[in-house]
Protein backbone atom coordinates (compact mmCIF):
# COMPACT_ATOMS: atom_id res chain seq x y z
CA UNK A 1 0.00 0.00 0.00
CA UNK A 2 1.14 3.54 -0.77
CA UNK A 3 2.24 5.40 2.47
CA UNK A 4 2.11 9.25 2.32
CA UNK A 5 4.29 11.83 4.39
CA UNK A 6 3.85 14.90 5.21
CA UNK A 7 7.43 16.89 4.94
CA UNK A 8 8.13 19.24 7.86
CA UNK A 9 11.71 20.85 9.05
CA UNK A 10 11.49 18.54 11.65
CA UNK A 11 11.34 15.10 9.65
CA UNK A 12 12.90 16.12 6.76
CA UNK A 13 16.19 16.53 9.12
CA UNK A 14 15.99 12.53 9.79
CA UNK A 15 16.34 11.78 6.09
CA UNK A 16 19.37 10.29 4.75
CA UNK A 17 21.91 13.16 3.67
CA UNK A 18 22.39 10.63 0.88
CA UNK A 19 18.67 10.62 -0.24
CA UNK A 20 18.08 14.30 -0.32
CA UNK A 21 19.37 15.21 -3.40
CA UNK A 22 16.76 12.52 -5.12
CA UNK A 23 14.56 13.99 -2.72
CA UNK A 24 15.28 17.23 -4.28
CA UNK A 25 14.81 16.65 -7.59
CA UNK A 26 11.55 14.64 -7.32
CA UNK A 27 9.95 17.81 -5.72
CA UNK A 28 11.31 20.03 -8.20
CA UNK A 29 10.04 17.65 -11.10
CA UNK A 30 6.45 18.02 -9.94
CA UNK A 31 6.45 21.91 -8.92
CA UNK A 32 7.83 21.82 -12.60
CA UNK A 33 5.08 19.89 -14.28
CA UNK A 34 2.61 21.86 -12.33
CA UNK A 35 3.98 25.60 -12.82
CA UNK A 36 5.00 25.01 -16.95
CA UNK A 37 1.08 23.40 -16.95
CA UNK A 38 0.05 27.18 -15.84
CA UNK A 39 2.12 28.80 -17.79
CA UNK A 40 0.76 27.05 -21.41
CA UNK A 41 -2.93 27.58 -20.51
CA UNK A 42 -2.00 31.56 -19.66
CA UNK A 43 -0.67 32.01 -22.76
CA UNK A 44 -3.38 30.22 -24.13
CA UNK A 45 -5.86 32.17 -22.90
CA UNK A 46 -3.78 35.41 -24.10
CA UNK A 47 -4.04 34.25 -27.85
CA UNK A 48 -7.44 33.53 -26.97
CA UNK A 49 -8.27 37.35 -26.07
CA UNK A 50 -6.43 38.36 -28.42
CA UNK A 51 -4.03 40.44 -25.47
CA UNK A 52 -2.04 43.20 -26.37
CA UNK A 53 2.22 42.87 -26.39
CA UNK A 54 2.17 45.20 -22.94
CA UNK A 55 -0.06 42.75 -21.22
CA UNK A 56 2.38 39.72 -22.80
CA UNK A 57 4.75 41.29 -21.49
CA UNK A 58 4.09 41.50 -17.83
CA UNK A 59 2.98 37.88 -17.65
CA UNK A 60 6.47 36.68 -19.75
CA UNK A 61 8.37 38.44 -17.11
CA UNK A 62 6.88 36.59 -14.33
CA UNK A 63 7.15 33.12 -16.74
CA UNK A 64 10.89 34.12 -17.38
CA UNK A 65 12.82 32.36 -14.27
CA UNK A 66 13.34 28.77 -15.73
CA UNK A 67 16.16 27.97 -12.88
CA UNK A 68 15.03 26.03 -10.03
CA UNK A 69 14.24 28.93 -8.07
CA UNK A 70 11.44 29.37 -10.78
CA UNK A 71 9.69 26.21 -10.02
CA UNK A 72 9.24 27.13 -6.05
CA UNK A 73 6.37 26.08 -3.83
CA UNK A 74 6.61 29.74 -3.77
CA UNK A 75 6.35 30.94 -7.14
CA UNK A 76 3.92 27.59 -7.59
CA UNK A 77 1.60 30.03 -5.47
CA UNK A 78 2.11 33.25 -8.11
CA UNK A 79 1.48 31.45 -10.61
CA UNK A 80 -2.37 30.03 -9.25
CA UNK A 81 -2.79 34.11 -8.49
CA UNK A 82 -1.64 34.94 -12.55
CA UNK A 83 -3.94 32.23 -13.29
CA UNK A 84 -7.18 33.00 -11.52
CA UNK A 85 -6.83 36.72 -13.45
CA UNK A 86 -6.31 35.28 -16.77
CA UNK A 87 -9.33 33.10 -16.71
CA UNK A 88 -11.65 36.01 -15.21
CA UNK A 89 -10.12 38.13 -18.46
CA UNK A 90 -10.81 34.82 -20.06
CA UNK A 91 -14.89 34.90 -18.98
CA UNK A 92 -14.83 38.05 -19.42
CA UNK A 93 -13.65 38.90 -22.86
CA UNK A 94 -14.35 35.99 -24.71
CA UNK A 95 -18.10 36.61 -25.40
CA UNK A 96 -17.82 40.19 -26.83
CA UNK A 97 -15.05 39.50 -29.43
CA UNK A 98 -16.66 36.14 -30.57
CA UNK A 99 -19.78 38.21 -31.38
CA UNK A 100 -17.85 41.26 -32.88
CA UNK A 101 -16.25 39.06 -34.91
CA UNK A 102 -19.05 36.76 -36.23
CA UNK A 103 -20.71 40.39 -36.78
CA UNK A 104 -17.80 41.35 -38.88
CA UNK A 105 -18.18 38.31 -41.03
CA UNK A 106 -21.99 39.29 -41.57
CA UNK A 107 -20.79 42.71 -42.59
CA UNK A 108 -18.28 41.42 -44.94
CA UNK A 109 -20.85 38.65 -46.70
CA UNK A 110 -22.46 41.82 -47.11
CA UNK A 111 -20.13 43.80 -49.25
CA UNK A 112 -19.49 40.77 -50.97
CA UNK A 113 -23.26 40.59 -52.32
CA UNK A 114 -22.77 44.70 -52.85
CA UNK A 115 -20.01 44.31 -55.16
CA UNK A 116 -21.55 41.02 -56.68
CA UNK A 117 -24.78 42.73 -57.40
CA UNK A 118 -23.90 46.46 -57.96
CA UNK A 119 -25.00 46.41 -61.87
CA UNK A 120 -28.10 44.30 -60.92
CA UNK A 121 -30.23 47.03 -62.47
CA UNK A 122 -28.53 46.63 -66.07
CA UNK A 123 -28.39 42.47 -65.90
CA UNK A 124 -30.37 40.48 -67.65
CA UNK A 125 -32.73 38.23 -65.80
CA UNK A 126 -32.73 40.43 -62.82
CA UNK A 127 -35.90 41.42 -62.39
CA UNK A 128 -37.99 38.96 -59.85
CA UNK A 129 -34.72 40.00 -57.36
CA UNK A 130 -34.65 43.84 -58.59
CA UNK A 131 -38.76 43.38 -56.88
CA UNK A 132 -37.07 42.01 -53.40
CA UNK A 133 -33.68 44.35 -52.91
CA UNK A 134 -35.13 47.97 -51.51
CA UNK A 135 -37.06 46.03 -48.56
CA UNK A 136 -34.14 43.62 -48.13
CA UNK A 137 -31.72 46.74 -47.70
CA UNK A 138 -33.79 48.56 -45.25
CA UNK A 139 -34.03 45.27 -43.46
CA UNK A 140 -30.32 45.23 -43.27
CA UNK A 141 -30.23 48.92 -41.52
CA UNK A 142 -32.27 47.28 -39.10
CA UNK A 143 -29.94 44.04 -38.48
CA UNK A 144 -27.44 46.33 -38.28
CA UNK A 145 -28.37 48.52 -35.77
CA UNK A 146 -29.57 46.15 -33.71
CA UNK A 147 -26.15 43.96 -33.89
CA UNK A 148 -24.66 47.39 -33.15
CA UNK A 149 -26.27 47.67 -29.60
CA UNK A 150 -25.88 44.18 -29.24
CA UNK A 151 -22.18 44.58 -29.40
CA UNK A 152 -22.49 48.07 -27.79
CA UNK A 153 -23.92 46.30 -24.43
CA UNK A 154 -21.11 43.59 -24.51
CA UNK A 155 -18.17 45.85 -24.63
CA UNK A 156 -20.32 48.16 -21.92
CA UNK A 157 -20.54 44.43 -19.48
CA UNK A 158 -17.18 43.36 -20.38
CA UNK A 159 -15.04 46.89 -19.52
CA UNK A 160 -17.60 46.65 -16.39
CA UNK A 161 -16.04 43.22 -15.03
CA UNK A 162 -12.47 43.91 -16.24
CA UNK A 163 -12.32 47.95 -14.96
CA UNK A 164 -10.93 49.13 -18.30
CA UNK A 165 -11.67 48.94 -22.11
CA UNK A 166 -11.83 45.86 -24.03
CA UNK A 167 -9.05 46.10 -26.16
CA UNK A 168 -8.35 43.19 -28.99
CA UNK A 169 -4.51 43.35 -29.89
CA UNK A 170 -4.11 46.28 -28.51
CA UNK A 171 -6.86 48.44 -30.34
CA UNK A 172 -9.93 49.56 -28.29
CA UNK A 173 -12.54 47.98 -30.13
CA UNK A 174 -15.51 50.63 -28.76
CA UNK A 175 -13.65 52.66 -31.19
CA UNK A 176 -14.13 50.19 -33.87
CA UNK A 177 -17.56 50.22 -33.32
CA UNK A 178 -17.74 54.04 -33.55
CA UNK A 179 -15.61 54.25 -37.09
CA UNK A 180 -18.12 51.36 -38.29
CA UNK A 181 -21.35 53.00 -37.10
CA UNK A 182 -20.29 56.60 -38.32
CA UNK A 183 -20.58 54.92 -42.02
CA UNK A 184 -24.01 54.08 -41.40
CA UNK A 185 -25.89 57.24 -41.78
CA UNK A 186 -24.20 58.17 -45.10
CA UNK A 187 -25.11 54.75 -47.00
CA UNK A 188 -28.85 55.03 -48.62
CA UNK A 189 -29.04 52.47 -51.10
CA UNK A 190 -26.01 50.59 -50.79
CA UNK A 191 -23.01 49.34 -48.44
CA UNK A 192 -20.69 50.12 -50.60
CA UNK A 193 -19.16 53.20 -49.01
CA UNK A 194 -18.52 50.98 -45.96
CA UNK A 195 -14.66 50.86 -46.23
CA UNK A 196 -13.26 47.23 -45.58
CA UNK A 197 -10.60 49.08 -43.43
CA UNK A 198 -12.90 49.62 -40.49
CA UNK A 199 -13.17 45.43 -39.64
CA UNK A 200 -10.88 44.85 -37.71
CA UNK A 201 -11.03 41.14 -37.73
CA UNK A 202 -9.93 41.19 -41.86
CA UNK A 203 -7.79 39.31 -43.40
CA UNK A 204 -6.40 38.33 -46.49
CA UNK A 205 -5.52 40.60 -50.10
CA UNK A 206 -8.13 42.41 -51.79
CA UNK A 207 -10.44 40.00 -53.53
CA UNK A 208 -9.73 37.67 -50.72
CA UNK A 209 -10.73 38.89 -48.11
CA UNK A 210 -11.66 37.04 -45.18
CA UNK A 211 -12.83 37.50 -41.33
CA UNK A 212 -10.03 36.03 -38.98
CA UNK A 213 -11.03 32.31 -37.76
CA UNK A 214 -12.51 31.91 -34.00
CA UNK A 215 -9.40 31.33 -31.70
CA UNK A 216 -10.57 29.26 -28.69
CA UNK A 217 -8.62 26.05 -27.39
CA UNK A 218 -10.87 23.25 -26.64
CA UNK A 219 -8.98 22.70 -23.18
CA UNK A 220 -10.28 26.33 -22.42
CA UNK A 221 -14.01 25.70 -23.31
CA UNK A 222 -14.47 24.12 -19.41
CA UNK A 223 -14.14 28.06 -17.73
CA UNK A 224 -16.14 29.13 -19.82
CA UNK A 225 -18.75 27.25 -19.58
CA UNK A 226 -18.44 27.94 -15.79
CA UNK A 227 -19.78 31.71 -15.85
CA UNK A 228 -21.94 30.80 -18.83
CA UNK A 229 -19.40 32.22 -21.27
CA UNK A 230 -20.60 30.57 -24.09
CA UNK A 231 -23.99 31.38 -24.15
CA UNK A 232 -23.79 34.83 -25.73
CA UNK A 233 -26.26 36.55 -27.81
CA UNK A 234 -26.81 34.81 -31.60
CA UNK A 235 -25.14 36.37 -33.93
CA UNK A 236 -26.61 38.93 -36.75
CA UNK A 237 -29.94 37.34 -38.31
CA UNK A 238 -29.95 37.28 -42.24
CA UNK A 239 -32.11 40.03 -43.22
CA UNK A 240 -35.81 39.63 -44.49
CA UNK A 241 -35.77 38.31 -48.32
CA UNK A 242 -32.44 37.05 -48.27
CA UNK A 243 -33.43 34.22 -49.72
CA UNK A 244 -35.39 36.32 -52.56
CA UNK A 245 -32.39 38.50 -53.52
CA UNK A 246 -29.69 35.68 -52.91
CA UNK A 247 -28.00 36.47 -50.21
CA UNK A 248 -26.64 34.35 -47.61
CA UNK A 249 -24.62 34.54 -44.30
CA UNK A 250 -22.46 31.89 -42.54
CA UNK A 251 -20.71 32.03 -39.92
CA UNK A 252 -17.62 30.04 -38.80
Amino acid sequence: ATKTMILSRKNFTLFDAGFLPSLEEYILSQFKDLIETIRAEVRSILHTVHADQEEIARVEEHFKNTTPSGYSFSEYGKHLDISSNWRSELKARYPVIEYCRQREEFLLQLLKWEEENKNLVTAKGTSSILRWVPQFRNDVIRVYKESSAVASKLLADAEGRIGRPVKIDGTSYSEILKKQDAQVPRIKTTFLNFKYENLFFLEGEEGQYSIRPRILDPSLVKYLKESDALQQPNPPPAPLHSAEVHFQVVYS
